[in-house]
């Protein structure tokens, strides 16, 4: 039988080459040994999910976006039947997800950047359950996901302005306001304030260098934050033009 740090180690490895399906899979032959996580595997676990998800997800969009164009009508089917596959596998691997965090993490771990982490998770994966499901669960599924988010937000203040955990979450979550039109501006106020609060503890003189990841998620925000800016003074243009 495997033992957990090997296990650990094949999820390592293949989380390195890329392949985050094998990884993965990996890691829930781990935690199905119920041996309990450490925070490393933990966070193992959060990054291959996150990755895998985020890699599917695109998938998809470019599997829908080729069956829409084309117009050999066989190979359309023939797409539409992948989409439809892979459709129902990310569905499923967001329902073992969100049952595996709410039931058996989330009450027993009180390390604040693992809670953060897995409530990002867990929104993620209601968003995705609410993109494709009927008005009636769609609804539903909304409401989870901002609650997860908002849950999560709350605890990301714990975490310094400038931790990379903290500042991918809010990435995160203002993409998904930005989606739901109407908190569009929520969206563009937590992402000002977070990045306001960001650089200036990285711009004092003793200030320790940011991580890599953490500068990304910093020059993410900036891009951010010029969209809105852009999208601000397009609409101020169009009033103006009204006039």
């Amino acid at each position: 039988m495997t033992s957990k740090e090997e296990l650990a180690a094949k999820a390592t490895t293949a989380a390195a080459s890329g392949d985050f399906e094998k990884a993965l899979a990996h890691m829930k032959t781990l935690v199905d040994l119920g041996e309990g996580l450490t925070k490393r595997e933990i966070m193992l676990l959060f990054r291959c999910h996150l990755a895998y998800f985020h890699i599917q997800r695109s998938q998809l969009e470019s599997i829908r976006s080729v069956a829409q164009k084309c117009f050999n009508h066989k190979f359309r089917g023939e797409l539409a039947d992948s989409y439809k596959e892979q459709k129902i596998l990310l569905r499923d691997e967001c329902f073992c997800m969100v049952n595996f965090l709410n039931k058996k993490l989330c009450k027993v771990v009180d390390d604040m950047e693992v809670l953060v982490t897995a409530k990002e998770i867990v929104g993620n994966c209601y968003w995705y359950l609410q993109s494709i499901s009927d008005m009636i669960d769609r609804h539903s599924y909304g409401i989870y996901a901002l609650e997860a988010y908002r849950d999560g937000f709350i605890l990301a203040e714990n975490l310094s302005p400038t931790h990379a955990i903290r500042l991918s979450f809010v990435l995160n979550y203002s993409q998904y306001l930005e989606e739901n039109t109407q908190f569009t501006d929520v969206a563009e106020s937590i992402v000002r304030d977070l990045y306001t609060k960001a650089t200036k503890i990285a711009s004092k003189k003793n200030s320790p260098p940011l991580e890599n990841n953490a500068q990304a998620f910093l020059h993410r925000l900036k891009s951010s934050i010029e969209s809105f800016d852009l999208k601000n003074s397009l609409t101020v243009d169009v009033f103006d033009s009204l006039k």
